[in-house]
């Protein structure tokens, strides 16, 4: 781990046993939610005899029937789905936050119905030189202080930057747990979101080929046959992973000469021009004229030969673009300004992690090294907005 870790963690709070599952959380003033066992669950059962009437005897007597009859068949699967729904753990919440108290309301609000889960909030501390910036730290941080569960407050007292703070703020969530969904200040998440991040978490936890669930599809094709694919380029406007990936980030790559990174990155990607771009990209990064641990995470998932599931249907609206953003100033056309039509669950997910190609080729052509095409247009679009600019 190249990344520093700030030491501070800061919060008021109390230790209590979690339900005695044997492990504890930190809780803010808030009474620990009541114990439930699994033994005391009702089970999942259809009893005929028991039937009110001769209709209800008669469905009940067909449940069964078609159980004995096709024991793996779909309304099997249903049922297995539906038993095993509640002993997929919730994750913990990371959300970043800084200098936007309205964003961090809004994304407080989004959040409120998912309130019993642990809750890690990052934020990094005012620069100096910005008047008023404290005053709009302060009121971003606060805008989580009657989070109902769980809550950890990583907060900076100095400013370190968006890159070390948001890589050194993911190192300490992950010293306390070993999965997280993290969203950004500026990332709105359809309600479905969560479930899909559950699900994934739980289903690839030990599989170290997936690095990370994405809940923003930039891809505008349509996805055939299961509800999911995966992809070798991450997103981090609403995504997920674990301490096990997490571990793995780099944002020094002092191993690899730079014929080695283009070379290993030509590999992955499939293209000598996305090894270039991606090589163009990291000296960038390395020399601080590009300030992001985004880039450091794609990059280092592209060396260890990663993957990133996605759903078929886009699940995060990004509301950031502005002065006060760090990257995003302005939406590009690649950016998804509304949630797709989400189906209900239970979902099919893509079971065999292999990369989806004519998603990855439409990303790498679109949003980062582009095909000639996509870069004439691009460099037509900049000319045209900079004349506008000076007019």
């Amino acid at each position: 781990m190249s990344c520093a870790t700030a030491p501070f963690l800061t919060a008021d709070v109390e230790s209590t046993p979690d339900c005695g599952r044997g492990r504890h959380h930190l809780t803010a003033d808030v009474a620990p939610a009541p114990c439930s066992s699994s033994a005391n669950a009702p089970a999942l059962e259809f009893d005929a005899w028991r039937a009110s009437d001769s209709q209800a005897r008669t469905a009940a007597r067909n449940v069964r029937r078609t159980l004995l009859l096709d024991p793996h068949g779909p309304l099997e699967q249903t049922l297995s789905a539906a038993a095993t729904r509640d002993t997929v753990m919730k994750a913990p919440l990371a959300v970043v936050v800084f200098n936007r108290p309205d964003h961090a309301r809004r994304l407080y609000e989004r959040l409120l119905p998912e309130g019993e889960r642990e809750l890690f909030v990052i934020s990094d501390g005012p620069r100096e030189n910005r008047p008023g910036e404290s005053d709009l730290v302060a009121s971003s941080r606060a805008a989580f202080s009657k989070w109902p569960g769980p809550v950890h407050h990583l907060f900076s007292p100095t400013n370190l930057g968006v890159k070390a703070r948001i890589s050194s703020g993911l190192t300490q969530v992950f010293q306390h747990v070993d999965r997280a969904i993290i969203l950004e200040d500026d990332c709105l998440p359809h309600p479905s979101f969560f479930r899909f991040c559950d699900d994934l978490l739980e289903k690839h936890g030990s599989d170290e080929r997936v690095m990370s669930i994405c809940g923003t599809k930039t891809f505008p094709g349509h996805i055939g046959g299961s509800d999911t694919f995966f992809s070798k380029y991450n997103n981090c406007w609403g995504w997920a992973t674990w301490k096990r990936a997490w571990s793995l980030y780099d944002d020094r790559f002092s191993d690899r000469s730079t014929f080695q990174i283009i070379r290993d990155f030509s590999r992955v990607l499939g293209s000598y021009r996305a090894g270039v771009y991606w090589s163009y990209l990291l000296r960038k990064v390395l020399k601080g004229e590009i300030r992001s641990w985004a880039y450091c995470w794609m990059m280092t998932c592209f060396l260890h030969r990663g993957l990133h599931v996605y759903p078929r249907a886009n699940l995060v609206i990004n509301s950031g673009f502005g002065p006060q953003s760090t990257h995003t100033h302005r939406p590009e056309p690649y950016m998804p300004q509304q949630y797709g039509e989400v189906p209900p669950f239970p979902w099919s997910y893509q079971q065999d992690p292999t990369p989806y190609n004519p998603a990855d080729r439409w990303i790498e052509d679109n949003m980062y090294s582009k095909s000639l095409r996509v870069r004439l247009r691009w460099i037509v679009e900049r000319m045209n907005e900079r004349a506008r600019q000076t007019a």
